[in-house]
């Protein structure tokens, strides 16, 4: 799957109508950050190729990721998780069931 085949729905029901998808765990997440966060991953390291264990900060490369409030941060990881999930990235999770940041490390294909 590429980042293109991607594809996002409108959200209705009592929610002010966006495009974008539920992520693992059932959380709504707006196309932007989706955008943003590939296009981050894309721009900092584009091979694809990493070495050792990683997280959502490490992976965008993002010298403000400390000062985004937490929603946007927690949004950015889940749009990494799903690429993890989807294979759009050639990672896979170590820490999971667990609670904090997700930690990410290349697969063994």
């Amino acid at each position: 799957m590429n980042f293109e085949e991607i594809k996002f729905y409108e959200r209705g029901g009592n929610h002010p109508p966006s495009l974008g998808l539920h992520t693992p765990g059932g959380y709504w997440v707006e196309k932007s950050y989706f955008v943003t966060a590939w296009n981050m991953i894309s721009q900092a390291c584009p091979t694809g190729v990493w070495c050792g264990v990683q997280t959502a900060e490490s992976l965008c490369c993002d010298p403000t990721w400390k000062d985004r409030k937490d929603g946007p941060r927690q949004k950015l990881g889940r749009c990494v998780k799903l690429f993890v999930e989807q294979e759009l990235l050639a990672l896979e999770e170590v820490n999971k069931g667990k609670g904090g940041p997700r930690r990410y490390r290349p697969t063994k294909r």
